[in-house]
């Protein structure tokens, strides 16, 4: 899981994904994702497979921090009253 994000990143992804843009970009992340799975499927070396999950994780990890962005967003306004 990446570092947990301060209130104006989460600002931030949340702002990018209102954006046609970010529908272009989370395709192509789905897609790298889809990628890097098969090259997963495939890998012999131990290492590589290694970098391959990491790699993985973070694309799944920063498509799940825009997703979520509103409703942690939500949580955080509704923690600091």
């Amino acid at each position: 899981m990446l570092t947990k994000p301060e209130a104006k990143s989460h600002r931030a992804l949340h702002a990018l994904s209102g954006r046609a843009e970010w529908t272009v970009v989370d395709e192509m992340f789905q897609a790298e994702l889809a990628e890097t799975f098969e090259r997963m499927m495939t890998a012999r070396d131990v290492q590589e497979i290694h970098r391959l999950q990491g790699r993985a994780q973070f694309i799944r990890d920063l498509r799940t921090l825009v997703r979520e962005a509103p409703k942690t967003l939500e949580k955080l306004r509704g923690s600091s009253l």
